[in-house]
């Protein structure tokens, strides 16, 4: 499709009580305002969108819940997730660069639990 994508924390900040209507797919979707730290440092607040299938599991104001921006040609599109948002392990946390011979590496932690 040509878009690029990242994941990151977001807040909701508030939330459509009625939803509205994808008009290609028919679907539902809420409206909302999310808060989160941009690339520049920046504490902002911008409006997404949650499918009509998130906005179904619950979503509370004022959690952190998992956010995707996608850039279509020169827009941003940001639809947020109803998974709950944790600052989870990133490529900086590891040393993929590390020659290790995985197979090996797991067959010795698995032998310490027999």
């Amino acid at each position: 499709t040509g878009a690029t994508e990242k994941q990151f924390g977001a807040k909701l900040i508030s939330i459509a009580t009625d939803p509205m209507t994808n008009q290609t797919t028919g679907k539902p979707y809420y409206p909302c305002t999310i808060e989160f730290v941009n690339a520049n440092s920046q504490i902002v607040q911008k409006t997404a969108i949650v499918y009509g299938k998130n906005y179904d599991y619950g979503m509370e104001v004022g959690k952190e819940y998992m956010a995707t921006a996608q850039k279509v040609e020169d827009r941003v599109y940001v639809h947020l997730s109803h998974l709950t948002f944790v600052n989870g392990a990133t490529a900086d946390d590891f040393d993929f660069d590390a020659e290790v011979d995985a197979p090996a590496v797991r067959e010795k932690e698995l032998a310490e639990f027999k």
